[in-house]
């Protein structure tokens, strides 16, 4: 298995981790899916784990990683603003717990993340925080 599946298979295992048994404020790791393109109102809620455009750089004759991850969290129907923040927490809380993904990786870093909602409006429909995450391989490998 290739390294990125590697990383995104871990990020989800830890997004699983977040349920109120688990002490978080939500349940958004319930229902964790990958690049999950079919999503519809009646599936939610759920949190879908996307890669995006991952960057190269050489690095003592290897590769230095860097691969952007969005984490959409759905929140099934409209949610007050203070809940979807309690989602942004409990996302970061959960990568705060591995922040090598058991040496998988060398750091995870936030980038940014937002609310989701109608311009204007007081609620949301769900949050997205964008992370990167940082991995050395052999050159010309990505394992």
């Amino acid at each position: 298995m290739g390294m990125q599946q590697q990383v995104i298979d871990a990020v989800k295992a830890l997004l699983e981790n977040i349920t109120r048994d688990n002490e978080y404020n939500t349940d958004l790791g319930l229902n964790v899916k990958e690049w999950y393109l079919d999503g519809e109102e009646t599936d939610a809620p759920y949190t879908d784990v996307r890669d995006n455009d991952d960057v190269v750089v050489e690095s003592n004759g290897g590769f230095e990683w860097t691969l952007p991850l969005d984490i959409l969290s759905v929140a099934g129907g409209e949610t007050s603003r203070v809940e979807a923040r309690k989602m942004i927490g409990d996302i970061y809380q959960a990568l705060g717990t591995r922040p090598t993904l058991n040496d998988l990786v060398s750091c995870i870093e936030p980038v940014k993340h937002r609310l989701l909602s109608e311009k204007g409006s007081a609620l949301v429909s769900g949050v997205l925080v964008t992370i990167k995450v940082s991995f050395a391989t052999d050159t010309w490998s990505d394992e």
